[in-house]
């Protein structure tokens, strides 16, 4: 199942950009892009278990296939498809839905149909392909006027070919939309849109780059790279790049270590997990970073050893959490959560002001099913979480989930 990330609320917009083939899509939610990875071993694992009594859950409705969470005037939504979880043959164009949640309840309250765009899909973002006999690819923008509710169609605004490393990668915040491709016919580059017009304000040109983690503030874009992606040869370490909104020039903020594993920014700071260049045999090292500013002023590294598959979500207002695998009791210095994990995975706090993280709760065993595959499914995917009003909502697999979708969703209260 294809998950991707959500970021903290404060970040965000009142509306949504779709891409479909060849569309991008101005909607009224927003979704943004993450990256997956490998998990190793996590510190935290080894403190007391915490009780579970602050974790209330409701099995959703099996008539719909639930595939994200974002919040929403304040409340939990729900996003996926008209799709019963337990057919098996679902059609080639679903009905799209959107989901409201009433916070005391957890109940789906109200769902409405919602456009998928061309080619259907899901409410985020999907590889955008021109001709399925080749990897030519563009988009164009569908912008929906705020005022008349009209959508307009502009014209193609990115082409790149379209390959394993190169897919496009998207984000929205503070009112715009970037586009990023590693492979346009000028190379790497990035695109903004304000939500304003719906039409191209910047194209920024970025040095030979692959597979981005991206994320956005009140300062603008930041630009990571993933663990398997690339950067030019002649940085000696991984980069973290800026773009300021309105400008036509990405800055060059720092280098170091071998990658970026995740990568949250809300108002004027942002957190990077960074991966070390040295591998031992329970995985690579890592330090997270908080830098403010536009300039990425440098104000905390503390090591970690979250696994690097996690998604983060959450900002200074509410702090930094995850769901992360844990090491049984007892795990030898080599064991890694990808491979040697429990069946019930930690809600994990991280400080904003510090990076120290805190177990806060331990999930029910069997809560998570993609544990029935591989550790790595317990780990917080996109768009699998969001902070909403003081609580965390998460979706998780539940024991009668099928690959298709979410089952059922939790509430922690913070």
């Amino acid at each position: 199942m294809d998950r991707r990330q959500v970021d903290d609320t404060s970040a965000y917009t009142p509306a949504m950009w779709r891409l479909s083939t060849n569309v991008a899509m101005l909607g009224v939610t927003t979704f943004l892009v993450g990256a997956l990875g490998v998990g190793v071993g996590f510190a935290a694992a080894q403190q007391a278990r915490p009780t579970v009594a602050r974790i209330a859950s409701v099995a959703l409705p099996s008539s719909y296939t639930f595939s994200a969470i974002s919040s929403n005037a304040g409340g939990p939504e729900l996003s996926g498809l008209d799709v019963s979880s337990t057919n098996p043959s679902p059609p080639s164009n679903p009905t799209c839905i959107d989901a409201q949640v009433d916070p005391s309840t957890l109940q789906v309250a109200r769902v409405a149909t919602v456009d998928c765009g061309e080619s259907g899909g899901s409410l985020t973002t999907w590889p955008v392909e021109a001709d399925e006999y080749t990897d030519h690819a563009n988009v164009r923008i569908a912008h929906r006027d705020p005022g008349s509710g009209q959508v307009s169609l502009g014209p193609v605004v990115m082409t790149w070919n379209d390959a394993d490393d190169t897919h496009l990668a998207s984000i929205v915040g503070d009112g715009s939309l970037w586009l990023f491709d590693a492979l346009t016919p000028s190379g790497t580059e990035v695109l903004r849109i304000p939500e304003s017009t719906g039409s191209v304000a910047n194209v920024i040109p970025l040095p030979s780059t692959t597979r981005p983690i991206l994320a956005t503030d009140a300062d603008g874009l930041w630009i990571g790279v993933a663990i398997n992606g690339s950067y030019a040869p002649d940085l000696k370490g991984s980069p973290i790049y800026h773009v300021a909104v309105g400008s036509n020039v990405a800055t060059l903020v720092f280098t170091g270590g071998a990658a970026t594993f995740w990568l949250v920014a809300t108002g004027h700071s942002i957190w990077d997990d960074i991966a070390s260049t040295a591998v031992t045999r329970s995985g690579r090292a890592q330090t997270i970073w908080r830098f403010d500013g536009p300039s990425a002023r440098r104000v905390f590294h503390t090591t970690t050893k979250l696994p690097f598959g996690i998604n983060v979500i959450g900002g200074e207002s509410n702090g930094l959490w995850t769901v992360a695998s844990q090491l049984p009791p007892g795990s030898g210095p080599n064991a890694v959560t990808d491979t040697d994990c429990t069946r019930a995975p930690q809600v994990v706090r991280i400080s904003p002001d510090t990076g120290q993280q805190r177990v806060i709760a331990t999930l029910p065993e069997g809560t998570t099913g993609s544990d029935r595959f591989d550790c790595l499914g317990q780990d917080l995917t996109g768009g699998q979480a969001v902070i909403a009003n003081k609580n965390l909502y998460l979706l998780e697999d539940g024991p009668k989930a099928t690959e298709m979708g979410y089952s059922t969703l939790l509430r922690l209260r913070l």
